[in-house]
């Protein structure tokens, strides 16, 4: 801004000039300055100079400029100091430019003493010299020459070759500022501003700016828009701070542009815009703005364009940009926009920490750490941490202290660990906070002190350490220096295990198993196990490989089972050999292989596991994998027996209750089934049911049959419905034992499907054992049709007849031959069988034609005299019940002689009127006899 004012007074005094001589004709004013005419020279050096009537010629116009102020022209003297001083036309000399001012303040111009003193005050084409600065100062503040009351002061406020004064830079601003000077209106209120030699006021400081602003003092219009902004010396004005920002930024004031950029990427008092603010970034930066370049490189990182970001951070790390220093030293660490270069980011950060820089000391720190772009060498790591410690940054101080705790570089030393996990600790640094934890529960370095170690875990496991949450969680857990509280525990363990911890995952899983401070929830368990499980945890390997064995809490896969299991076993988890040699014995997802079922059954055996005793006495008493030894055997049954092994104990009974390599003893067989069906081991209920029903214990038998058919047991089902139908050991309930009956009925739709689907791949021939298929669906479907049957039986005598013909028509559905015959007896007796009349009759007289049977003749008779469901035919009627009646079929016989006193027509059939009438008189109905005599005479 001082050149620009400058300027404007050379060029003022220079039109004063023009002015006095015009209007110019090039030819005369040539002929009179070749002639020495003063003004003409003067004249004819500004038109080539300017370029008017001529072609611009500087040289020429310095030539011309020289020979008038060689005549002593004021003017021509200025202007050859300016071209002098500028370099146009030249090369710049300030020697030259110093001679002409000298010559030009000698005939007492103003503006010539200001620039002497602008001159020695710098340096210019002679040694500093503040002494002759500060007279041509004061000469030309004799003559009331405004900016030399501005350059004076400022000499003062900087203390440049004068003691530093703010109050005598005060006096002369205010002047320079009273004088128009925006320059000083600017430094004015600068020093309100800051409140430097003057009582801090920031409403006249906005009123200096505002003065100098709208003279154009760029500075001014940045420091006006600034205080609109935030509100200070007045009320925050948006509009007025960008209006104030932009004229600035326009007039090429790089800290205005880097402020604008940042009200267009926020959207302050403009429409936020991306592509807006960068355009004043990059004008800042180019302008050479150290924190622009910073600015822009930072946001070329989010938008991932590395090259740009590299380009600009490289500027301002040049300019002494610490951050841009920093970042570069990272980028050359990480390889992020640029090759990895591990000796360019040693240089960086090695400016950053020259400039006393915490965060670049412990970068090199961990450089000299790794031996990276330096050989290694811990001794400097520790000085650098230790530097950078100091300084306060945290990371270093963790640094630090992992380097004493470890004893890496130096010898372990828990207090002085202790230390600096402290400090870096109480700065938030999590992970310090957890170990400064783990110090105070192991007592490293300190006296143990639970309550501490909890205090410094929950501050951490608060900040989200997943460490410290598994940490406090434990302490919850074993109640170790705090009330155990597994709900505690848990939300301590979900926490870690949600970002990812596989020893959390693996301690909730349990606790989701066991119910432990959460509701009982193998779905959940399972999760977590899972998660565990890809992470390579090998308790959880196991869980979850058994969890998918047995089908709890997940769908039961064999295969995932397998897998898991086979992981957990590999890293030595004891507790999946069991399974996986149970998984070998019987093949499941593996070929059965008795050799590695025994091997794992074995290594499990060593171990106290008790899951592989049972298996393990099966294979020696089988000789599968291993010589046949039945002793060896039943010493692996009883191991596993006494050790509450349900299976096991069940073996065991079998074994003496058949006499199977050992004695028959069904004493022996009878505790070992009790011991586990008292266990709720089903199929020990139903096998102590039959031992105490043939003991005819028949209320134990009931009692243990009940346990198993809660648990579905079919068989123990089957008997317990008959033993409440009979009232063997319960008394007697038809409601209970068609309960019963029921359970056994299993969804006839289904049964259809499966019957259909093995049909269908019967026909398209997929290779299966069909016989084997065949014979298990005969069995499956009598077993339904019986059930059914017993079910219309206990109906029947309820005196249900519509539901019990209901379940006779489901059992014949499925051909029970049985129930065909009950409907016909209620059909015979007048009730809806829900089947038409002629399928009835039909089959009726298929019966009576195949076996001759008395009864359904009976029935027919009945049937077509009541004309159930058929026309009524006496004549039919009779010619059954005849059939049946002489076949000593009783109720035939008084449905005849019924007949007969009610005096029912009888059919013109001589011989079947005589048989009829021969039943009726045996009936003792006299009369009968008579008219039989009577037709036997005839």
């Amino acid at each position: 801004m001082k050149k620009i004012l400058l300027g404007l007074l050379i060029y003022w005094s220079i039109s004063l000039s023009i002015s006095a001589n015009s209007p110019i004709n090039f030819l005369d004013t040539y002929q009179h300055a070749m002639r020495g005419n003063i003004d003409a020279q003067y004249n004819l050096a500004l038109l080539y100079k300017q370029g008017k009537l001529v072609d611009q010629d500087l040289v020429l116009s310095l030539y011309w400029f020289l020979k008038a102020a060689e005549q002593g022209d004021l003017q021509a003297q200025l202007q050859v100091a300016h071209i002098y001083e500028n370099g146009l036309g030249v090369s710049v000399d300030y020697e030259q430019a110093l001679k002409w001012y000298h010559q030009a303040a000698d005939q007492g111009s103003d503006f010539a003493l200001f620039m002497l003193g602008d001159f020695y005050s710098k340096g210019r084409g002679t040694a500093v010299d503040a002494n002759k600065a500060i007279s041509f100062y004061q000469q030309a503040m004799k003559r009331e020459f405004p900016l030399a009351y501005f350059s004076l002061g400022t000499m003062y406020y900087n203390g440049e070759g004068i003691a530093q004064n703010d109050a005598k830079a005060l006096e002369l601003f205010k002047k320079a500022a009273s004088l128009n000077v925006p320059e000083a209106m600017f430094a004015l209120g600068k020093m309100y501003y800051s409140g430097r030699g003057v009582t801090q006021d920031y409403a006249a400081a906005k009123k200096l700016f505002l003065q100098a602003a709208e003279q154009n003092e760029p500075r001014a219009q940045k420091e006006l828009g600034l205080m609109c902004l935030h509100g200070k010396g007045g009320t925050k004005d948006i509009i007025e701070a960008e209006k104030w920002l932009r004229k600035a930024a326009e007039g090429g004031d790089f800290e205005a542009q880097y402020a604008l950029a940042e009200l267009y990427e926020l959207g302050i008092g403009v429409p936020q815009d991306q592509d807006t603010a960068i355009l004043w970034l990059k004008k800042a930066a180019d302008a050479g703005y150290a924190e622009a370049q910073h600015k822009l490189s930072t946001l070329y990182i989010k938008d991932k364009n590395y090259t740009e970001m590299f380009a600009w951070a490289l500027r301002a790390a040049e300019q002494g940009h610490l951050e841009s220093q920093m970042n570069l030293g990272t980028a050359y660490y990480k390889g992020a926009g640029v090759e990895q270069n591990y000796n360019e980011a040693f240089k960086w950060y090695s400016k950053a920490a020259a400039q006393g820089n915490a965060k670049a000391k412990s970068a090199l720190g961990t450089m000299y750490f790794n031996g990276y772009g330096v050989q290694q060498d811990y001794a400097q790591t520790l000085k650098l941490y230790t530097e950078a410690a100091n300084l306060g940054f945290s990371d270093a101080q963790q640094k630090l202290a992992y380097m004493y705790y470890n004893g890496i570089g130096v010898k372990v030393n828990y207090p002085q660990a202790l230390k600096w996990f402290r400090k870096a600790a109480e700065q938030g640094e999590k992970e310090s906070q957890n170990v400064l934890a783990m110090m105070f529960e192991h007592g490293k370095g300190v006296k143990k002190n639970y309550q501490t170690a909890i205090s410094w875990y929950l501050k951490a496991a608060e900040q989200g350490d997943m460490d410290a949450q598994l940490n406090l969680g434990n302490l919850y857990y074993q109640g170790i220096g705090v009330k155990q509280d597994y709900i505690e525990a848990a939300k301590w363990f979900h926490q870690a295990a949600e970002q990812g911890d596989m020893r959390a995952q693996t301690n909730l899983g349990y606790m989701y198993v066991q119910g432990l401070g959460v509701e009982k929830n193998d779905e959940r368990a399972a999760h977590y196990f899972l998660q565990a499980a890809i992470q390579g945890e090998k308790q959880s390997q196991g869980w979850i490989g058994g969890m998918y064995l047995t089908g709890e809490g997940v769908r039961q896969d064999y295969y995932q089972a397998f897998r898991w299991l086979s992981q957990a076993a590999d890293q030595g988890y004891t507790s999946s050999y069991a399974l996986l040699g149970r998984m070998y014995y019987y093949g499941l997802s593996t070929p059965q292989d008795y050799q590695k079922a025994f091997y794992w059954l074995t290594k499990a055996a060593e171990v106290n596991d008790v899951r592989g005793y049972a298996l393990l006495g099966s294979l020696y008493y089988s000789g599968f994998a291993v010589k046949q030894d039945y002793q060896e055997g039943l010493r692996w049954f009883t191991k596993a027996a006494e050790q509450n092994d349900t299976v096991a104990q069940v073996s065991l009974a079998f074994l003496y209750e058949h006499g199977i390599g050992v004695n028959q003893n069904l004493k022996e067989a009878k505790k070992w089934y009790k011991k586990a069906a008292e266990k709720g081991y089903v199929e020990a209920q139903s096998r102590l049911g039959i031992f105490y029903y043939y003991d005819s214990n028949y209320v134990e038998a009931a009692k243990w049959f009940l346990k198993a058919a809660e648990q579905g047991d079919r068989f123990s089902q089957k008997r317990l419905a008959e033993m409440y139908k009979f009232a063997e050991g319960v008394e007697f309930n038809l409601d209970q034992s068609t309960y019963w009956y029921k359970q056994l009925i299993i969804e006839k739709a289904s049964l259809r499907t499966r019957l259909q689907k093995t049909l269908v791949e019967y026909l398209n021939k997929v290779p299966q054992d069909y016989q084997t298929i065949k014979q298990a669906y005969f069995r499956e479907i009598y077993e339904y049709s019986e059930i059914a049957f017993a079910i219309g039986i206990n109906y029947w005598d309820k005196q249900d007849i519509y539901t019990a013909i209901k379940w006779f028509n489901e059992s014949y559905d499925f051909n029970y031959r049985t129930s065909l015959y009950v409907l016909m007896l209620l059909y015979g007796q007048g009730h809806d069988v829900q089947r038409s009349p002629q399928f009835m009759i039909e089959r009726m007289k298929a019966v009576s034609e195949l076996s001759d049977d008395k009864t359904i003749q009976m029935l027919l008779g009945n049937v077509y005299l009541n004309g159930y469901g058929v026309e009524p035919n006496i004549e039919i009627a009779m010619t059954w019940l005849v059939k049946a009646a002489t076949k000593g079929q009783i109720d035939a016989e008084e449905i005849l002689a019924k007949m007969y006193r009610e005096q029912v027509q009888v059919p013109d059939n001589d011989e079947l009127k005589k048989s009829y009438l021969d039943i009726v008189c045996h009936q003792d109905v006299l009369t009968a006899c008579d008219e039989r005599d009577k037709l036997d005479k005839k």
